[in-house]
């Protein structure tokens, strides 16, 4: 996985300077300082960010910041929900049955112009992972004698798939940054390797946005 080098957020709307930070992490807590003066009437400041990459790829767009007592700012599940959703991996929740129809046309709209696909590979290759409780938290049926799903917690008896994390901050690894990590570097890595989590039949109909992250 390509991961975070740097990121630069500019509150446009306000004047507070513009700022740069090394992580998601940083970025939340930065943003969380600056909402303090957010409006608390439902409304927000816009600022803009990029996020730039390992490899120097650039991801840009805008952060809606509302007060910190409203909601917390979270700058890495903004981008991957919108990635998710242009992706296709998930549904937005005002599509009801009523607008079936208007969500299938501009899904049919983002495969035919491409947009799709260049968001798959990006949410493949980049760190806007999935983000799910690591499989050690306290509501994980520990003792149970299979192991837990990663999602409801509950133990998975046939489990046919799972799903890779990351150690260092329990997001969800894509096949492809999983497949590459020589296998020679597993013993190495000790505490800090990658851990896998199978996930219930069940909870994988309810969350098929799962479905491109998962292994046999």
């Amino acid at each position: 996985m390509i991961r975070v080098e740097k990121i630069t957020i500019d509150p446009i709307e306000t004047a507070a300077p513009q700022f740069e930070v090394s992580s998601y992490k940083e970025a939340d807590a930065a943003l969380a300082h600056l909402s303090i003066n957010a409006p608390k009437n439902g409304g927000y400041h816009k600022c803009d960010f990029t996020v730039e990459f390992e490899d120097g790829n650039k991801y840009h767009g805008r952060y809606d910041l509302k007060h910190y007592e409203l909601e917390l700012p979270n700058l890495r599940n903004h981008i991957r929900d919108f990635v998710n959703l242009v992706a296709g991996f998930e549904k937005p929740e005002w599509v009801t049955e009523e607008k079936e129809e208007m969500w299938a046309e501009v899904r049919k709209q983002d495969e035919e112009d491409g947009s799709a696909e260049l968001y798959r590979e990006f949410a493949a290759k980049y760190d806007v992972g999935v983000r799910l409780d690591c499989p050690t938290s306290s509501h994980y049926d520990l003792s149970s004698t299979h192991e837990p799903c990663a999602v409801c917690g509950k133990g998975v008896k046939n489990w046919k798939h799972k799903v890779i994390f990351d150690p260092t901050d329990d997001t969800i690894l894509p096949p492809a940054a999983y497949a590459s990590i020589p296998e020679e570097d597993w013993d190495e890595m000790g505490a800090d390797a990658p851990y896998s989590a199978p996930i219930g039949s069940d909870c994988l109909r309810r969350h098929p946005e799962l479905k491109p992250y998962l292994v046999r």
